[in-house]
């Protein structure tokens, strides 16, 4: 960065180098993409620990700094797999993607950087352009693992003079965000899951952890995933999800009135 006028310059420079990389590896991934895969498969196997060295910079909050070593590898890496996801849906490619998950989710176990569970999600997320699916319970359970995420369990103590760690609140925001997502955009394969899907999502709201806006995502991740399983079993998710019929909802609806609209957002009703 020393050698641009200012970091204006350099942000430029770096976002256009960027681009022509995904270009060359979007091309690569259309010309020789068991090749790609296999170097992918290579790429995640060879990820530094996720703990990196002691030398590595740490943030204030005892975190890897994203000028370490290791967050650029890990962030470089994701970046390359987001790029060669035409790749992934070549017919030889089913037996490396599901080694890169099985790699992926021993990795979450060796996490207790809240800096690197973002792109630990991103790697894993990239990879769901492969039709692949038995990953899905781990995958379910990895997102919503991250979603109640909080320094204890990350084996940290709590920053002194400060409640807010904005490398937690990053990470829980990522995990619910792609639960979003999945239910999103794979509903149709994760409706197969959908009890496993509903008592995981029933366990991280059970914990009492979640913010209001947190709760509301994994609402949404679920009426997502209902709207994609026709009326009678869309119908039963909601039920298993908030103890009601969609039936009785309606009902709730017409009789609403501004007192009992207020003690139904207050979780009263």
């Amino acid at each position: 960065a020393e050698r641009f006028s200012t970091p204006e310059a350099y942000e430029d420079a770096l976002s256009g180098y960027r681009g022509h990389a995904g270009k060359l590896l979007k091309f690569l991934s259309g010309v020789e993409p068991q090749a790609v895969v296999e170097c992918v498969e290579q790429l995640i196997a060879d990820l530094p620990p996720p703990s990196g060295p002691h030398a590595d910079p740490r943030n204030a909050f005892g975190y890897i700094d994203q000028r370490s070593p290791t967050f650029v590898l890990w962030e470089a890496t994701h970046f390359v797999v987001e790029n060669c996801a035409s790749a992934l849906v070549h017919p030889g490619a089913e037996p490396s993607v599901e080694a890169c998950f099985r790699v992926l989710f021993r990795r979450r176990h060796h996490i207790a950087d809240a800096t690197l569970l973002p792109v630990l999600l991103n790697l894993v997320a990239a990879l769901w352009a492969s039709p692949y699916r038995g990953h899905w319970p781990e995958t379910v359970g990895l997102l919503t693992h991250c979603a109640a995420i909080d320094r204890s369990k990350l084996g940290v103590p709590p920053h002194e003079g400060s409640n807010e760690d904005p490398d937690v609140h990053s990470a829980r925001k990522r995990g619910a965000a792609l639960l979003v997502r999945a239910c999103n955009d794979h509903a149709d394969v994760l409706s197969a899951h959908a009890t496993h899907v509903v008592h995981a999502a029933q366990q991280l709201i059970i914990t009492g952890k979640l913010m209001p806006h947190e709760v509301g995502l994994i609402h949404e991740a679920l009426v997502s995933l209902s709207n994609a399983m026709g009326d009678e079993a869309g119908g039963s998710l909601i039920e298993a999800m908030i103890g009601r019929k969609p039936e009785q909802l309606i009902q709730i609806v017409h009789d609403l009135t501004p007192r009992t609209t207020a003690e139904l957002l207050l979780g009263d009703t």
